[in-house]
């Protein structure tokens, strides 16, 4: 009886098998689990994406130019990547455009252009912070390594001495990640797809600053060659509503 029981419970286990790990044609069933998408509060949720109508500036001529890209079919694309001749990894940072030649970059406030006579709005960023953030969208050079580096300077008159720089903002070298790490990768904080223009902290009533012109200078900085230059006079546009204690984690 030994033995027949082991028999049976052997052939039984194998019909059991058969039925439930092949199809009809004998392929295996075994079916797929997908896994939870995984997303990460950054900064730049609040701000506008790559590939929108936004002024550019370029090292094509021997002065500094801003010019306004259309929705032409040959401007800048979203998903172009770059790869170095060394066969490093794709840096998705990184776009092609056919009208420009060298190094060039744009820069984007909530979806508009920042060009000359352009309004800048105040928005929450990451873990609480109000900022200008200011969109980049650069290309036709290799950066040593994953991150382009930016000098920002933005001046408001009767404002700049509020800062220990005497500049309204001043840093010598904002980096804008190009690379093509998740998102998630990164452990909160700003995101790194832009530039964060943060007023000084001694300026409480940031409705004070509500439609005053300011001036904002910036260099994008390349291995090789000059940095390619953005000067554009500017208005400054901040919502009475959005305060300090509303924002974020503030």
């Amino acid at each position: 009886m030994g033995i027949r029981f082991g028999w049976f419970t052997t052939l039984g286990l194998a019909f059991g098998l058969g039925a439930t790990g092949c199809g009809d044609d004998g392929s295996s069933s075994v079916e797929d689990t997908e896994s939870p998408q995984t997303a990460s509060e950054t900064q730049g949720t609040t701000g506008p994406g790559p590939g929108e109508s936004s002024a550019s500036a370029s090292t094509s001529s021997p002065s500094t130019s801003v010019a306004t890209d259309t929705d032409s079919e040959t401007g800048p694309s979203d998903t172009t990547t770059a790869e170095s001749s060394t066969g490093e990894p794709m840096l998705c940072g990184l776009s092609d455009d056919p009208e420009q030649t060298g190094p060039w970059f744009r820069l984007t406030n909530l979806g508009n252009p920042v060009e000359a006579d352009a309004t800048i709005a105040l928005e929450c960023g990451g873990q609480g912070f109000l900022m200008f953030y200011l969109q980049s969208q650069q290309g036709g050079f290799m950066p040593e390594g994953e991150t382009v580096y930016y000098a920002v300077t933005l001046d408001v008159p009767g404002f700049d001495e509020l800062s220990p720089t005497g500049h309204f903002y001043q840093s010598a070298g904002d980096g804008v990640d190009v690379g093509c790490a998740a998102a998630d990768e990164f452990d909160g904080g700003f995101s790194l797809s832009g530039i964060a223009v943060i007023p000084p902290d001694a300026l409480v009533d940031l409705s004070m600053i509500d439609g005053l012109p300011a001036t904002l200078h910036v260099e994008m900085l390349v291995p090789v060659g000059d940095p390619v230059v953005l000067d554009a006079e500017l208005t400054l546009q901040v919502d009475p509503a959005l305060t300090v204690e509303n924002c974020g984690f503030g």
